[in-house]
């Protein structure tokens, strides 16, 4: 083996590896992983989805890289495909979620609370959630400020 081979296919161990390292990090400092553990999907999910979402959980920010879908009985979480290690799709009841606009001088966002992972914040924009709202036909309602 050449030694331009070797090095491309260390090169490549190490991406591959700080890639997943960096994935797995971000999972458990969003609070993906401690909602997976109680809402962890089960199936596939049948409903709404709005693809290419930006959202906050804890301290991470998805940039375009989330999925938020609704139905009335739950609310689906999930990223897109390269990011998907450490993020199992999430599909959490409503009855389990809360949610509270908070305003700002410029744009609002609705800040929601899952009752069996109460220490992560999910934050979205109004937008976001008044879609969630709508679709999941009135079934959740969060608190207006």
């Amino acid at each position: 083996m050449e030694s331009n081979q070797i090095i491309y296919i260390l090169f490549a161990i190490i991406f591959f590896g700080a890639w997943f390292l960096l994935l797995l990090v971000l999972s458990k400092v969003s609070g993906w992983q401690k909602l997976a553990i109680s809402y962890a999907a089960p199936e596939k999910f049948l409903g709404e989805k709005l693809r290419m979402q930006s959202i906050k959980m804890g301290r991470a920010h998805y940039q375009s890289s989330a999925t938020l879908g609704t139905n009335s009985e739950v609310l689906y979480l999930s990223v897109l495909l390269p990011f998907h290690i450490g993020h199992p799709n999430l599909t959490i009841p409503y009855s389990d979620i809360s949610g509270v606009e908070h305003k700002s001088l410029f744009l609002g966002h609705v800040e929601i609370r899952v009752a069996k992972a109460s220490s992560v914040k999910i934050k979205l924009r109004k937008t976001q959630a008044d879609w969630l709202e709508a679709n999941s036909n009135n079934i959740w309602k969060y608190d207006r400020a």
